[in-house]
């Protein structure tokens, strides 16, 4: 018997974290590095989609919440009804995460 994949969805803040990480990458590495880490991220997406409750419990922070570390980014999801995966936030590990969580 195989596991359910959940589906995987961005609040507007990891969105725009996931668009800023990118921006970041092509400025500072060019096209081609952002086009291989974007990959790689898509990539780690899709294994947690696969097995979502592999991220450490973080209910230190927020009920339900979990973090996994994708190379210096850790990002913060749900798993939710209905097998949805919602990522909150995709910060730098150096980042101060109570300032800077602010889950919607």
């Amino acid at each position: 018997m195989s596991a359910r994949k959940c589906t995987v969805a961005f609040t507007a803040r990891a969105q725009n974290d996931l668009d800023d990480i990118l921006l970041y990458t092509r400025e500072t590495w060019g096209k081609a590095q952002r086009s291989k880490y974007r990959a790689k991220l898509q990539h780690e997406f899709d294994q947690l989609a696969m097995f979502p409750h592999k991220g450490r419990a973080r209910n230190d922070i927020s009920n339900g919440l979990r973090s996994i570390s994708i190379d210096h980014y850790l990002v913060y999801y749900r798993v939710g009804t209905n097998d949805l995966l919602m990522i909150h936030r995709i910060v730098h590990s150096k980042r101060d995460i109570i300032k800077e969580l602010d889950l919607e």
